[in-house]
């Protein structure tokens, strides 16, 4: 278990070293290298919850890079698949707070990229879907910080698709 978080650190550091360097294109080819490994053992088990959380983890960064790289069609793509395997993770233990706020986290980061490719409604269905996850998260704990910043950043989103819609009515709601 230690071995593959650790795979997992130093390919994020690396990756995050890479992208300050302006290499992202080398950091996401450190990513994409992680991710195949932890993909294959995840079907060997798909229900180990650590090695779901690492794979999250590292299609976070996965996806983070190939915005940064201005490819967002992969970066849509990659998020999507985080928020199937965070959805995923939530559903086999809909108890697990970590498994909560992962779905909310990835809504977060696919509404970011939608709105950033375009896709303005979908990326507003989205930060609600995040909004909301983390609000109950909070609700249920509010001692959960975490929660509380994942719930301002996913406000802060749909603020700012909202403003891209153009539909003034709406914008408080992101407010």
């Amino acid at each position: 278990r230690a071995s593959r978080s650790a795979l997992a650190g130093a390919t994020s550091e690396l990756a995050r070293a890479r992208v300050a360097m302006g290499r992202c294109a080398d950091a996401r080819g450190g990513t994409r290298g992680a991710r195949a490994v932890l993909e294959a053992r995840l079907r060997e088990n798909p229900l180990d919850a650590h090695q779901t959380r690492v794979l999250l983890f590292v299609l976070h960064g996965e996806g983070e890079y190939l915005q940064a790289l201005g490819s967002l069609p992969d970066a849509v793509r990659v998020r999507e698949r985080a928020m199937e395997i965070a959805e995923e993770a939530w559903r086999r233990d809909s108890a697990d707070r970590w498994s909560q706020i992962g779905v909310a986290v990835a809504a977060n980061a696919l509404g970011d990229v939608l709105l950033e490719s375009g896709d303005v409604e979908d990326s507003i269905r989205r930060f609600r879907q995040a909004l909301a996850i983390a609000m109950q998260a909070v609700e249920e704990d509010p001692r959960y910080d975490f929660a509380r910043l994942e719930a301002a950043s996913a406000e802060y989103g749909l603020g700012r698709a909202l403003l891209t819609l153009g539909k003034p009515d709406t914008v408080a709601e992101g407010c």
